[in-house]
């Protein structure tokens, strides 16, 4: 017991502890980059696919930084047309921030790379509050796969530059709560090959244009929508009252569309369908039903 005391005196405390905290060290980062990543891929894999109607592609996971990891290859297509590409990115990396783990916060900060573009933001979650804020720049509309997006009534080629920024406080006990702010800013925008209803249309080259959205409360309002171009002139005005389930969130919005004389002449038929245009001659559709079940009807 006497020897046992001495030796407990004499031990050079700060060398044992220093090796205690490398040893710790080395083991946390040995389990780091053993990580199965491949395994966390293939599960991710099977959970959205098993979602719904998608099929799932990520080429790669693996670590990034101390705190991190990174996704590279990720695209999303319908199952049934699984070349049909409805979203890609190149690589997104995701960090924790370690001491604000010590504050109580999940903080984690984001870089996609996308669309020759990229996206940089952070996402913080304190008890049932959640902080979202990123900035976007240099997305091309000319990589994202517009025609998967619209096959269904026709076709249609979009070029331009995309940019903006978004932010949103979340309460989750109090949806009355939350709010947010999204702008976007389209530069060079251009749509041709464009074909609805089997009509052919005139192409359509827009002036740099600007969509503001406010989010409050439950719901999400249109603040400013306005496209001007060549051929036709676009704005939208409204709200989307939000549910917990996004897609049966309902839409109580208005499309305002005011074609040339060309563009009305090529859309024939369908603009017999439609009331007459208001005194700026715009013609107003309103778009109702839910983000899944859409409708319109003049």
């Amino acid at each position: 017991m006497r020897k046992l005391t001495n030796w407990l005196r004499t031990t050079e405390w700060k060398k044992l502890m220093g090796y205690g905290a490398l040893f710790m060290a080395l083991f946390f980062l040995f389990l780091y980059l053993t990580f199965p990543f491949d395994a966390i891929r293939d599960t991710l894999i099977n959970k959205i696919e098993a979602q719904g109607n998608l099929a799932v592609n990520i080429d790669e996971i693996s670590t990034f930084r101390l705190s991190g990891f990174q996704i590279k290859g990720l695209k999303l297509a319908h199952a049934e047309t699984p070349n049909q590409v409805l979203f890609s990115l190149d690589e997104a990396r995701m960090r924790l921030r370690l001491l604000q783990l010590l504050r109580g916060r999940l903080w984690v900060d984001f870089d996609v790379y996308t669309y020759d573009g990229g996206i940089a933001g952070s996402v913080c979650k304190r008890g049932q509050l959640v902080d979202v804020a990123m900035n976007f720049s240099g997305l091309k509309l000319a990589k994202y796969q517009t025609r998967d997006l619209v096959r269904k009534v026709g076709q249609m080629d979009l070029e331009g530059v995309l940019s903006g920024n978004f932010e949103a406080h979340v309460n989750r006990i109090n949806r009355r709560l939350n709010e947010g702010a999204l702008n976007i800013n389209l530069d060079n925008l251009k749509a041709k090959n464009i074909k609805i209803l089997e009509k052919e249309l005139p192409p359509i080259a827009f002036e740099p244009g600007k969509m503001s959205f406010e989010l409050k409360r439950q719901n999400l309002t249109v603040k400013d929508f306005t496209l001007k171009g060549d051929n036709l002139e676009v704005g939208l005005t409204g709200r989307v009252t939000t549910r917990e389930d996004l897609m049966s969130s309902r839409m109580f919005l208005t499309l305002k569309i005011k074609p040339s004389e060309a563009m009305e002449d090529a859309l024939g038929i369908i603009m017999m369908t439609l009331k007459e245009p208001d005194a700026n001659g715009f013609y107003q559709i309103p778009l109702k039903g839910t983000l899944k079940n859409p409708n319109a009807k003049p």
